[in-house]
This record gives C-alpha cells, structure tokens and sequence, in this order.
C-alpha cells in the first residue's frame, strides 16, 4: 500500500474517532461479526466525495441526539454516484442510553475494519449499522448475514422434534413482529422444548420494512438457520441488513420498552423554533458540539496514527493470496460465523486462473443444490429472478451460497407461475417469455442458471463476450458450437486442466437450460440428477433464446450488495395468502 492511500485511510478515520472518544466513557459493547463489500476495489480512495459524504453520515451517527427513542435511525447523504446511505437499528429491549453507546462505537469501529470499502454492515449484540452506495431503504434484503452458533453447545438429542418446536415459535414470533408500527418491529418468546430444555427466542426487523417485507425477510432467515447454516443448534444468532433472529437456551433479552399509541400528525406551530436538522433522505446540518480539549486531540491523533499502521498492515496482508481465510472467514470469542466473497471478476485472467476445472464444476454443482431447495425443499417455493454471477458468493473452500434475494417472490402450493407488468432482473439473465409478456416462474431461474453456467465454463460475462466474430452472444456462440461438434471451443483458455466429458455434460446441461420453450427447460431436481448421474441419459437441446449482443448494456461490480444492475424497475406484485408446502 502506498503512502497516499495508508494518509486516505487515516483523514477518513481520524475525525470519527475524535468523536467517539470526546464522548464519556462507557463500556464497550459486545461485537458480533462485521462484513465489507468488494475487498478488491479501494472505492472510498478512488471516489474523494463519497469518502467525505460517508465521513459525514458515521460522524453523524456518533452523536447522541441523532438516534431516536425507539432505537432507529436512517440517512443519506450526497447525491446520485456520490450519494451513501445509512441505517443504524438497536435492539428493541435495549434501553436508549445503552443503544447510543453501541451505535457510537458501531459507526466508529466500521470505519475501521471497511476503510475503503463502498459499503459495510456490522452487527452486535445491542444493535446493527450498515451503510452502501445503494439504496438501501427500498425494501427487504437477506444478504450479507451472519451466523453464529456459540462453541458450547452440542446438536440436541433429538434434531427433528427440536427443529419442528423451534420453527413453530419462530413462525408464531414473525407473525407478531410483522405488524410492528414505524417504530418498532420486534417480538420476544420462549417454549419448552423438553422437560429439561428451554428455549428463548428474538426477532426483528428494521421498522420502516412493509409487513410483507418484514414476514418474507424473517421467514428467509429462518428456514436459513434452522435447515441450512445452524441444524439442530440449542443456541444460534442469524443476522442480515433488515432483519435478525437469535435463540438461546437462557434468557439474554429484556422486557422490550412499551411503546405508546402512535399520535396523529400535527401541524407545525408557527411559533415553534425551527428543526435542528431534517431527517431521512433530506440534508441535515450537524449540531455542533462543544469543544475538545487539546491533549484530548493530541491523544486521540496518536491513536489514530497507530491505528492507521494496523490497518496498513492488514490490508497488505491481505494482498499476498486472492482468498485468503482472514478475507473469507473471521471468529470472535465463543462462536465462529462466515464471510463470502462473490465469483472473481471474468475480465481478470489472473484471478481466473485460482479457479481452475474442479472448482468450477463444484460451484455449478452447488449453485444447482441451492435453487433445488428454493423451487422443491424450502417450506414456500422461492423464485429468485435475479440468478447471475454477482449473486452468487463463495466462502473459503469455494462454496457457493445463492445471495440478493431482493425481487425474490414466494410462491402458494398451487401456484407455477407469475404475472407482472414491471420487470426486475439482470439482463442477459432473464428469460423471453419474462422479458416480453412478463410471465416468471421457477423456469426463469432455471434459464438465468444455464447463462451462468456458461458464464462459468467461458470465463466471461454474458454482456462483454469477446468471441463475437460472427454477431454472435454467448448463448448463440455455445448453441453454433455445439452444433458444429466443436463445444470445447467455449472453454475457457486459462484453465490448465479439464474433464473433457464433466465440461461436454455441463455445456449439454446448460443448452437444456437455455432452450427458448420454457416448458422444454428441466427443473433443477433433473438439473442435480443429470450433474451427479452419469448413468441418467440427458435430452438433446432444442434452440436457445438468443440475444443480440449490442443490446446487452451491462456492467455488474462484483459486491455483496449489489444492486446497481441495470433493473428496468423494482416489481411490486402482489400475492394472495401463501400456504406452507408439507
């Protein structure tokens, strides 16, 4: 790291961490896990406005009138490409002092494990902050989270009485957060598992969240703890940008603070003094504090010096392996929780050489897995419709985990299909019956699958293919080519070694994937079966959906949050009331 950039970290961090150590001092909270966005692109060093408008909007988070009594606060500053956006949410049974001080060091301690980073979210005990360059107040989000199941505790004698007992209070919680008010969205209970177990639970959503945002971000969260990440677990902590649950097997929670009945608006009196600062997504000017003593700079200057070099030297650390296991995986005291890091850039053949074939095919394999249990093994059918290669994140041995569900839909026991006059999605991705008429179903993230099986077969995006002499896209390029016999021309050329029939089956698969008749398109138990068996006799394709290259205009930062693809608008479909699949 260059001097320049190691001074850019300590401008960015020296004036937070005035404030926070202005401040009185109080103890300090409990740290759960945080998360950075794309570790390879130093944004905040590159973009000088967005680091200023980011040090403005933690500088005011570390300011005790800025959080209000209910434990909530949101933001942003700057505008359009410049413009950060910020949420900082409490617990709903932490009382407000102690709220405050989480909040202040949350805002303070970010800016120092995500320096150059374009977003961030960090979780504690107490409370949760996470900023991005993306709007973040559109809606629910489910990633990036976090697991943590502490050391100590051992599965349960009996996993599938215990899952069956914890879902059910878990389901009872969401339905009585849900409806929370603008204020808060939080519920507590507890349930005797056994004559010898009891378990407490928490669950919450950040309070400007829909019902509907809310009951889908915790029913998402929860089938994640209970079938995936922690099964069987007596005590585990899930969280996400909107919303968390926890159980333990002790109570760790508070009476939560009665809120009173919510006031109709009142008109401003004309005689009333003016607003100190404008809340939201309007400007604010910062309450000036008082002054601080000059040995209280002094000091808090060396610290920031000291703390400069760590982060210097962490940061070059980093930089010795592309995936190294600090980058993908941190532990805190008593529990272990995971990071992911989305699939290398295509356009840098450096990084895609450290994927070679056998990871290649493991990641199709464990994409396959992931929507099989979305469309046939989770308790509501789950369409994605935004399945690309910037969705798609790998933890430390390359496992992939399917992320983004933000246009996600749910869908009832009877339903195969969907309808909407607003499009969301990626393109490239989508589907032509979803792009022309509007139809989706679990056939439209099977198409998006096949595209990114090619994506990873090629090495390289849909929307920048190279090999394009003839017009040709990348479905149209792979369909000539395996026409022609010649299906290996697709491969990409900085793999060392292959498997010539894995790569030949993965290339049949995502033809079938790809097909234009939606109905000719397998579901994604025959997609696992045809992967694992080579005794299964795979179809022959019909025509692919082609796609016109010149049309493609996209341009996908890999990140874990992305959301400045190029979505033709943000669906709002509506659904009548969904039945869990038995």
């Amino acid at each position: 790291m260059n001097s320049k950039l190691h001074i850019e970290i300590i401008l960015l961090i020296f004036p937070i961490t005035i404030l926070l150590f202005a401040s009185p001092t109080k103890s300090q909270p409990t740290f759960s896990a945080y998360i950075c966005g794309d570790p390879f692109f130093n944004y905040t060093i590159n973009n000088p406005t967005y680091k200023a408008n980011l040090h403005t909007l933690l500088s005011s988070l570390i300011s005790n009138w800025r959080i209000n009594n209910y434990g909530f606060y949101n933001n942003s500053v700057g505008h359009e490409l410049n413009q950060v956006y910020g949420v900082a949410l409490c617990r709903g049974d932490v009382p407000t002092s102690d709220c405050k001080v989480c909040v202040d060091y949350a805002a303070a301690r970010i800016a120092l494990d995500c320096p150059t980073q374009n977003s961030a979210i960090g979780w504690y005990e107490e409370c949760m902050i996470h900023y991005s360059n993306n709007n973040i107040f559109k809606g629910e989000m489910s990633h990036p989270r976090f697991n943590i199941t502490s050391r100590d505790y051992n599965k349960v004698p009996d996993p599938k009485s215990f899952n069956l007992t914890i879902s059910n209070l878990m389901n009872k919680l969401a339905l009585k957060a849900a409806p929370g008010d603008s204020r808060r969205k939080f519920a507590t209970g507890e349930v005797n598992v056994s004559s010898k177990l009891r378990v407490y639970a928490l669950l919450q959503c950040i309070p400007d969240l829909e019902e509907y945002d809310c009951l889908n971000c915790l029913n998402l969260i929860i089938n994640y703890t209970i079938a995936d990440c922690c099964y069987a677990k007596e005590g585990v902590r899930t969280g996400g940008p909107t919303c968390n649950v926890r159980y333990e097997n002790y109570p760790f929670y508070k009476s939560a603070i009665e809120l009173p009945p919510l006031q109709p608006p009142s008109t401003p009196s004309a005689l009333s003094p003016p607003s100190p600062f404008y809340t939201r997504r309007k400007g604010w000017r910062i309450k000036r504090r008082p002054k601080v003593s000059i040995i209280v700079i002094i000091s808090v200057f060396m610290i920031s010096v000291l703390l400069g070099i760590l982060i210097r030297l962490c940061l070059k650390r980093r930089g010795r392996s592309l995936y190294t296991v600090a980058d993908l995986e941190r532990f805190y005291e008593g529990g272990r929780f995971s990071t992911y890091s989305p699939i290398p850039n295509y356009a840098d053949s450096i990084k895609r050489k450290y994927l070679d074939w056998e990871k290649r095919y493991n990641i199709i394999g464990g994409i396959a897995r992931g929507l099989l249990y979305l469309h046939e093994e989770s308790r509501l059918l789950v369409v994605h419709r935004d399945i690309k290669a910037g969705n798609v994140l790998l933890d430390a041995e390359m496992n992939p985990k399917i992320s983004d569900f933000g246009v996600a839909r749910l869908f009832g026991v009877d339903q195969s299909q969907a309808y909407t006059s607003k499009i969301a999605g990626t393109c490239g991705y989508m589907p032509p019956e979803y792009v022309i008429h509007g139809n989706f179903s679990i056939k439209s993230d099977v198409f998006s699958f096949g595209v990114l099986v090619l994506e990873i077969i090629s090495g390289q995006k849909v929307s920048k293919f190279s090999q394009a002499q003839n017009g040709d896209s990348l479905l149209s390029f792979a369909w000539r080519n395996w026409t022609e016999g010649n299906a290996m021309r697709l491969v990409d050329s900085t793999i060392a070694a292959i498997n010539t029939n894995e790569v030949l089956r993965c290339i049949h698969i995502a033809l079938l994937c790809v097909q234009e008749n939606a109905s000719q398109r397998p579901i994604m138990s025959s997609v696992v079966l045809m992967l694992n068996s080579y005794s299964t006799t795979i179809p022959v394709p019909s025509r692919p959906a082609f796609q016109v290259q010149n049309d493609l205009n996209t341009n996908l930062p890999l990140e874990f949050d992305n959301k400045q693809t190029p979505d033709m608008s943000i669906n709002d479909d509506s659904f009548s009331t969904l039945d869990a699949r038995d």
